[in-house]
């Protein structure tokens, strides 16, 4: 499974989800990835408003903060079919 992170720089909403990434990646056994939006144009237009934006083996399932009170492991729980 992989997991991708929109981020950007100074949002502490985007520490969170990282973070939250970074405790639950060894039990769902996922990679993680994080790309700040800030080195590209589109994804800057598109996720500013948004962020952090997490896909899921390339499917997006979480924005900004439904990250908190276990929206992450729900997702990745879905997503591995748990």
């Amino acid at each position: 499974m992989e997991v991708l992170i929109y981020t950007r720089a100074g949002c502490h909403l985007c520490e969170e989800a990282v973070t939250a990434a970074e405790a639950l990646r060894e039990r769902f056994g996922f990679t993680l990835e994080m790309i700040d939006i800030e080195g590209d144009d589109e994804l800057h237009g598109r996720y500013l408003e948004a962020i952090p934006v997490v896909l899921i083996d390339g499917v997006e399932r979480l924005r900004e903060d439904d990250h908190r009170h276990g929206g992450l492991e729900e997702a990745l729980r879905a997503a591995s079919g748990a």
